[in-house]
């Protein structure tokens, strides 16, 4: 594993994962474009690895490729008869190719690119993090369809950086995204403590859990909560016991699981870190309503 874990055993109905969430959860998901004119590369990443994503066989990953396809097509249009000067084959190189002629097909290039990556990731709620030289990356906002790219990017030429230190660049470009997002939970948490939005009390959370109303849940690391849960369609019940029984879940391990599984974020934190300082507590959750 990518990060330390404390020895912990049991034996129940369920996996115990809250020493996972870390690697599947705290929003610390995203993508990176490493944009280039010679060799375009997409990937998936994380605070702990950056894992390369292979497009389509018909997605141009540089301008020569997009060259290609360009001459092709029209190569097509020429042979289906269509007149005029737009049935005339391009003889596609890069070389040679200078200004505003060059910026369209470059334009060109982006958009056959984006269209591939937006399928792969269609439907995704990540950022995206372009990575490239500076001239690149307006040009690429221009052709891109993506509704999470990130306003910024960074400007260095990802042919100088192998994977390794492209990961470790972005990592440290999305680092203050994540942490404000978990700030902004815990402001939530604080400022709706009392109005029903937020919750301290496991027999509560677990319900909303499992409904898919917990936004964010934060954890304190080494807690546990034993007892069983049980589903009547909406309706929840749950029991605690003071020690752990047989056929017992961990319910804060549950609640953190769930809340993920639905969409959620789960925060694993040290017991200075949680948001709720005046009850004692091993977890609090905020609702979406």
């Amino acid at each position: 594993l990518p990060i330390a874990v404390d020895e912990f055993s049991m034996v129940s109905q369920s996996f115990h994962l809250k020493r996972l969430l870390p690697l599947f959860s705290e929003d610390n998901e995203y993508y990176v474009l490493a944009l280039s004119l010679g060799k375009s590369k997409f990937y998936r990443a994380n605070r702990y690895s950056l894992m390369p994503i292979e497009l389509e066989e018909d997605v141009p990953t540089s301008l020569e490729e997009s060259l290609k396809y360009t001459e092709f097509e029209k190569s097509l249009q020429h042979q289906s008869g269509a007149g005029g000067a737009s049935s005339a084959i391009f003889h596609g190189q890069s070389k040679g190719i200078n200004g505003d002629e060059r910026d369209q097909f470059i334009l060109e290039y982006f958009r056959k690119l984006d269209k591939g990556i937006t399928n792969i990731i269609n439907g995704e709620h990540l950022p995206l993090v372009l990575v490239g030289l500076e001239y690149t990356l307006p040009m690429y906002r221009q052709a891109n369809n993506y509704n999470y790219l990130h306003d910024k990017g960074i400007d260095i030429n990802p042919a100088e950086l192998d994977d390794k230190q492209l990961h470790h660049k972005t990592q440290e470009f999305m680092e203050p995204l994540f942490s404000q997002k978990r700030k902004d939970f815990k402001d939530r948490y604080e400022g709706m403590a009392g109005t029903g939005k937020t919750s301290y009390d496991i027999k509560s959370i677990i319900p909303q859990a499992v409904n898919g109303r917990v936004e964010a849940v934060f954890v304190k690391k080494g807690a546990h909560c034993w007892g069983t849960y049980e589903e009547n369609g909406a309706d929840v019940t749950v029991d605690t016991h003071e020690e752990f029984q047989v056929n017992d879940d961990c319910l804060i391990s549950m609640s953190a699981v769930m809340t993920v599984l639905n969409g959620g974020q789960a925060y694993l934190l040290e017991e200075d870190e949680m948001p709720e300082r005046n009850v004692e507590t091993d977890i609090v959750a905020v609702y979406r309503y």
